[in-house]
């Protein structure tokens, strides 16, 4: 007879306790995981310039690895680049550049807004956990401060928390500063093939909303939102800021001073949960 207190629960506690113990011989081993490419945009005219580095060591820690980047630049196509830069094998201490002015004199563009991808690797040193990116950085400058910033690559594919086939794709900033003196401007990339919608929304500390959109974003495109009217709202802050998009998308957040036209921040914004 069983005892009295050997109810269900217990019954399941029990359970619980053997898989822990049998958890490192018995549960099946995870596969072996690859590197992702990783998304941003490029920026260059007579008054801007970007510069993107790499350098295997500021992601991983695989000092004997090798390693090898590429560089992708995409306009009206989505699936074929107008120009690849593929690097030589590199060590995990070496650093490489590429400057744009140097991009846009090999394509024949006179200016650049456009989306690209940095697809990293090495073929002896695996991702470890949920990093499989080697991350490049873009540094944006401009004769006269209007473009000034330093950002990491954007995840194109995150946690899966974060890639969930749903309607809507959502990413927040929590409290940006947006005033008479602080003009927001929010920069969305598309990292995929097919073109896509998304929507503007702004919540001040009152809970008073604003929306615009829809804006349209091309494959592997990026579009650039100015809030001109939005400083005359009244809005109070701090104010959060949410892109809702028809898929998973890339969004920086940031602001410029109104009265000298320069930029003051350029910040990544956060996905959260789709519905």
């Amino acid at each position: 007879m069983q005892q009295a207190t050997d109810t269900p629960l217990h019954q399941l506690q029990r359970g619980m306790m053997r898989l822990i113990r049998l958890r490192p011989r018995s549960l099946p081993v995870v596969g072996r995981l690859e590197w992702a490419p990783s998304a941003n945009f490029i920026v260059h005219d007579e008054n801007t310039s970007t510069m993107i580095g790499f350098s295997p060591l500021t992601t991983t820690r695989a000092i004997n690895g090798s390693f090898f980047w590429e560089f992708r630049l995409f306009d009206k196509s989505p699936t074929e680049p107008i120009y690849t830069y593929k690097s030589d094998r590199m060590r995990f201490s070496d650093q490489e550049t590429l400057d744009s002015a140097e991009i846009a004199r090999r394509v024949n563009l006179p200016k650049l807004f456009h989306y690209c991808e940095l697809m990293a690797y090495s073929p002896d040193a695996s991702p470890t956990g949920v990093s499989s990116v080697l991350v490049a950085f873009h540094h944006f400058t401009s004769r006269d401060g209007s473009f000034e910033a330093h950002l990491p690559a954007a995840y194109i594919w995150g946690a899966a928390r974060f890639t969930r086939t749903e309607r809507f794709h959502y990413e927040n900033f929590p409290a940006a500063r947006i005033s008479a003196t602080h003009r927001p401007v929010i920069i969305t990339m598309n990292p995929f093939v097919r073109p896509m919608n998304y929507w503007i929304q702004l919540v001040d500390a009152n809970g008073r909303k604003h929306d615009e959109g829809p804006f349209r974003v091309c494959g592997k495109g990026v579009s650039r939102w100015d809030g001109h009217e939005v400083t005359a709202l009244g809005l109070t802050n701090p104010v959060g800021v949410i892109v809702r998009s028809e898929h998973k998308c890339n969004s920086f957040v940031g602001a410029v001073d109104t009265h000298t036209g320069h930029m003051v921040n350029l910040e990544h914004m956060h996905p959260f949960f789709s519905r």
